[in-house]
């Protein structure tokens, strides 16, 4: 929750340039080391944070700006659907 007080920091010295919350992203890093069976709880406990933090209205769903990143699907994506191109010259 660092960024929540940078933000106050900046906030309360006049220098937080205006953004809309509804526009910012949050990426959950390393979804792959979360233990297996503990992903709900794990993800409902970051909703809930970011529910009780994020300056954003109430009827806004938290959870469309939430994306899971797991860097090993993103490498075995990149192995499976690599292009391959093949040229032949004469």
């Amino acid at each position: 929750m660092k960024l929540f007080k940078k933000q106050h920091e900046l906030e309360k010295k006049g220098k937080l340039q205006e953004f809309d919350p509804e526009c910012a992203i949050f990426v959950c890093n390393k979804w792959d080391q979360v233990p297996p069976g503990e992903e709900v709880k794990v993800w409902d406990h970051i909703v809930k944070r970011l529910q009780a933090n994020w300056p954003t209205r109430k009827d806004v769903n938290i959870t469309n700006q939430m994306f899971k990143m797991s860097v090993a699907e993103v490498n075995l994506r990149q192995i499976v659907t690599k292009p391959y191109f093949f040229f032949i010259f004469d």
